[in-house]
């Protein structure tokens, strides 16, 4: 995947790949296929990656797919937000849970 590529796109290419091997014959466990969508991933993504193999006893090809979607989507919307929109949703729920405690 090119740090340009969308999540989206890079797990469309993946699942046609997977469609390939199935379709010759090739079996590949569902653990195996989750590892080599994390490795086909950009460095910058080097932390999620890390999260995912080390945080967890077993790994599945569905749970990195939903995670990956997750990371993709909050990565849209804080990307939508100017700082100062960021800066100021930070700041009123700093207000909120301040007035929470007292």
């Amino acid at each position: 995947m090119s740090e340009n590529m969308s999540v989206r796109d890079h797990l469309d290419n993946f699942n046609r790949i997977i469609l390939d091997l199935q379709s010759i014959g090739v079996k590949v466990d569902d653990e195996d296929l989750a590892i080599i969508l994390l490795c086909s991933l950009p460095k910058s993504y080097e932390n999620f990656i890390d999260t995912m193999l080390y945080d967890r006893d077993s790994i599945t090809l569905n749970n990195v797919k939903d995670n990956l979607q997750s990371k993709e989507l909050k990565r849209r919307v804080v990307s939508s937000f100017n700082v100062d929109d960021v800066e100021k949703v930070e700041f009123s729920t700093y207000v909120y849970f301040m007035k929470k405690l007292n």
